[in-house]
């Protein structure tokens, strides 16, 4: 699930997930303390285990009808693949339209098609300026 404001808990997950299903994990990702000894910020995104396939299946269904908030944010939900998976199956790589590109500065949309020719047309680029 993406963007969870950054004062998002695994409990508020928990709490906001446990009415699809029963939840058998949760992780925030979270980055690097920003000084040593403090807690570490959320990346704004996380994973949720369920103890059943039917459960992600519920979740995804109630999606199509509408979308989530949690703590006052949209956030997204999708079936997540693992890594494993992914390099086993070219049909699911296909699936895959996006892509972060980091630690980039200076270069225009242009100079960011060329660099990555063999790849299909660039359809849009963000940038975030720090």
């Amino acid at each position: 699930m993406g963007g969870l404001s950054m004062d998002t808990t695994e409990e508020d997950i928990l709490v906001f997930l446990k009415v699809f299903g029963s939840v058998q994990t949760i992780s925030i990702v979270r980055g690097p303390p920003e000084l040593p000894g403090s807690p570490r910020p959320s990346n704004g995104f996380g994973f949720a285990l369920f103890h059943t396939a039917a459960s992600v299946d519920n979740i995804l269904r109630e999606k199509a009808e509408g979308g989530f908030r949690l703590k006052g944010k949209s956030i997204e939900i999708r079936r997540a693949t693992p890594r494993e998976d992914l390099a086993k199956d070219d049909k699911l790589t296909l699936k895959t339209r996006r892509m972060f590109v980091g630690q980039i500065s200076g270069l225009s949309r242009l100079a960011l098609g060329n660099f990555f020719p063999s790849l299909d047309t660039l359809k849009n680029s963000q940038s975030q300026r720090r």
